[in-house]
């Protein structure tokens, strides 16, 4: 039970109820777009210019292409959410110098207007982002064709700068999803925990809260005819340590239930952690049915296994498969994650080899065949 708990807390720490976009991927995804400024640059390169042109047109490009990398690093710090108010002034003055630089220097320069529809898509609302996506196609194909632009280029600009715009809105949402879908398991998994401990609460209540009462009146019994009736008194000590062995009888049958599951029911639990927790996980096995000891020592060691699958491998797939060979059971936990030296493990490790080997089997644990970590324990059927 404390190895469930321990790996539900992990599945819902805070580092994973948020996934802001770190700065180096926000640099990366906005710097892969100024690739578009290639039509502008073709143009300064091959239209003739004059050397004061062209060195304006330079200028102007490289304060364009800061401004929108401004508002990209504005408006992918704050997915899932979006700008509003001052947060959208980079926007405005992206779209401001995109259109007044196509239309001053013409020519392929309206090529620079599909940064401005992938910005909108990272920064406005789904209800504000379709009127200005399709307004700026609209003046894209309209300037286009008051000043004779070539209608293959213009066309193909303008649907990729709307289609530009509404993909990224896109990416924009799926991102918040997975972070609301992150929040939502973290909240399964606190809510598994306080259920968890509510039933522990209940089942300690129910065994000692009426033995414990019993115990004070008898004491309290005992204290008065302590003096008066010595006999009385000893009986009622008497009854105090029949009702204190019957709780520790109790509280050690609660406790060897919590301690000892069923294959099956580790088996389920390790589903339902491991599905929260975005792994993989699939189980093999033949129809044997192992005896009452061997099965216990089986569900040990699964649990032991998906407890160090979801502490150290960042894994994606678990497998668990068990098979009856050579006269007993071998059970194995592989996963898929980042591997591990072999025979290494901490305190769990050690526990649970010195109980398969006191069973006589024996215990495996180090890299896998195709990487990962791999838990394997072979348990004779004759174990006891």
């Amino acid at each position: 039970m404390a190895g469930k708990l321990e790996s539900t807390q992990q599945i819902g720490s805070p580092d994973n109820m948020m996934w802001p976009i770190p700065p180096v991927a926000r640099v990366a995804w906005a710097a892969i777009w100024l690739v578009f400024l290639g039509y502008p640059i073709a143009d300064i390169l091959g239209a003739g210019y004059s050397p004061t042109k062209a060195v304006i047109a330079w200028i102007c490009l490289v304060a364009f292409a800061s401004t929108y990398l401004f508002a990209m690093w504005i408006c992918l710090s704050l997915v899932p959410r979006v700008a509003t108010g001052v947060l959208l002034l980079p926007l405005a003055a992206l779209y401001v110098e995109g259109i007044g630089l196509a239309l001053i220097f013409r020519g392929q320069w309206s090529g620079i207007l599909v940064y401005c529809g992938v910005c909108a898509g990272w920064t406005l609302r789904w209800r504000f982002l379709v009127p200005v996506l399709f307004a700026l196609g609209a003046f894209m194909v309209v300037s286009g064709a008051l000043l004779h632009y070539d209608w293959a280029d213009l066309g193909f600009l303008s649907f990729l700068t709307v289609a530009l715009g509404f993909t990224m809105l896109a990416f924009r949402r799926l991102i918040a999803t997975v972070i609301e879908l992150r929040t939502a398991r973290a909240e399964v998994a606190r809510l598994a925990i306080s259920d968890e401990r509510l039933r522990i609460s209940r089942d300690v209540h129910d065994i000692l809260g009426h033995s414990l009462s019993v115990i004070a009146l008898k004491a309290q019994v005992a204290r008065r005819l302590m003096h008066s009736d010595p006999d009385a008194a000893a009986a009622a000590i008497g009854d105090v340590e029949s009702v204190a062995r019957e709780s520790l009888a109790e509280v050690r049958t609660m406790v060897t239930g919590y301690r000892q599951r069923s294959l099956a029911d580790e088996l389920q639990g390790a589903r339902d952690v491991l599905d929260a927790a975005g792994i993989e996980f699939a189980v093999t096995r033949d129809n044997a049915v192992p005896p009452a000891p061997v099965d216990s020592l089986l569900a040990w060691t699964v649990r032991e296994g998906v407890t160090n699958v979801l502490r150290h491998s960042r894994a994606h797939h678990c497998e668990v498969s068990l098979e009856e060979s050579n006269g007993g059971f071998t059970v194995a936990i592989v996963d898929d994650g980042v591997g591990g030296v072999a025979n290494a493990g901490g305190s769990g490790l050690h526990g649970l080899r010195e109980r398969v080997g006191a069973a006589g089997g024996h215990l495996e644990a180090g890299p896998g065949e195709r990487g990962g970590f791999r838990l394997q324990a072979y348990v004779p059927r004759a174990a006891t």
